[in-house]
C-alpha cells in the first residue's frame, strides 16, 4: 500500500476572515486587518461607484486598478502585501473582502 502524504502548499486551510471597508477620495488601507498567512484575497465592490486599488504611496484615481460596481477581485496575496484604495472625489465605495489562509 503506498500513501501519498504530501499537500499542496497553496491550499488555504487555516482560517477565514471577512470584513467591510468604505473607500473615499483620499488613499486609504482597503483590508484593515490582514489575516496571518494569508493566501488568498477576493475584493468585492459593493457599491455603484468605482473603486481604485494599488499601493498608498502613489494610488490614484488615474493610476489605480480600478473595480467596477458589482466586480470582485481575486488574487493570491500574502498578509504582507498591503492593498490601499481610493474613490473619485466626492465617492465613497463600499468594499467586501474576504480572506483565507
Amino acid at each position: 500500500i503506498t500513501t501519498d502524504t504530501t499537500s499542496d502548499p497553496a491550499l488555504a486551510n487555516t482560517a477565514i476572515d471577512n470584513e467591510a471597508s468604505p473607500i473615499a477620495d483620499t488613499a486609504t488601507k482597503a483590508v484593515i486587518a490582514d489575516l496571518a498567512n494569508r493566501k488568498y484575497l477576493m475584493t468585492y465592490n459593493n457599491s455603484n461607484t468605482a473603486a481604485y486599488l494599488g499601493k498608498q504611496a502613489s494610488l490614484s484615481v488615474a493610476n489605480g486598478f480600478p473595480i467596477h460596481p458589482g466586480v470582485y477581485m481575486d488574487i493570491r496575496a500574502g498578509a504582507a502585501i498591503a492593498l490601499y484604495g481610493i474613490a473619485n472625489t466626492g465617492k465613497t465605495v463600499d468594499l467586501r473582502h474576504l480572506q483565507i489562509s
